[in-house]
């Protein structure tokens, strides 16, 4: 049996986009993967049956049956998965990280492979996420600081002194990260 998996370049708006399929072409379970540019992949799975409420992200809901016919029916485009960036290792170097396009995990190694304090991330735009850990295995800790352009809740520190530690932050504007609320400390 041969399944073709639909492609997409948007979640939502016609044209190109994965509400724009026509319903009478979607069977259940068929698979559908969008790539949006400059954001991530997604990938759907529909499920005829469904009749969910749609948000634009995990639930969508095609808009045409077939050519010039609006769809009714209870076809949702369910989100099964997000394939969200890359991993990546960076050293602090005098107190900051560059991070770049796409890289949302990144595990810190401190300056001269010893404890750290990152105190600056350049790069980044406006909405990018990216979750800080200690890079795994290491014996010492990184201390990340609400210093030039980190903004960490309450102004507090935050260290990272175990594998599972992590940090999320989003981007407000080039080289501003503000926490978003996702701290774990293993500990």
């Amino acid at each position: 049996m041969t399944i073709y998996a639909i492609g997409a370049s948007a979640l939502t708006g016609d044209g190109d986009a994965l509400d724009a399929e026509y319903a009478d072409e979607i069977g259940n379970g068929d698979p559908a993967f969008v790539t949006v540019q400059g954001d991530r992949i997604y990938h759907y799975i529909a499920n005829s049956t469904s009749g969910a409420t749609t948000d634009g992200v995990n639930v969508i809901v095609p808009l045409w049956e077939s050519v010039g016919v609006a769809y009714t029916g209870a076809l949702r485009w369910i989100l099964h998965d997000v394939y969200s960036g890359t991993t990546a290792e960076k050293t602090i170097s005098s107190g900051v990280i560059t991070v770049l396009k796409n890289e949302r995990h990144i595990h810190l190694i401190g300056e001269g492979d010893l404890a750290d304090t990152l105190t600056g991330i350049t790069g980044g735009t406006a909405m990018d996420k990216i979750t800080l850990w200690r890079k795994a295995g290491l014996a010492y800790s990184i201390i990340i600081s609400s210093d030039n352009g980190l903004h960490l809740q309450r102004n507090k520190l935050f260290t990272i002194d175990a594998d599972y530690d992590n940090i999320s932050l989003v981007c407000r504007e080039a080289n501003v990260w503000v926490e978003t609320g996702g701290r774990t400390s293993a500990n």
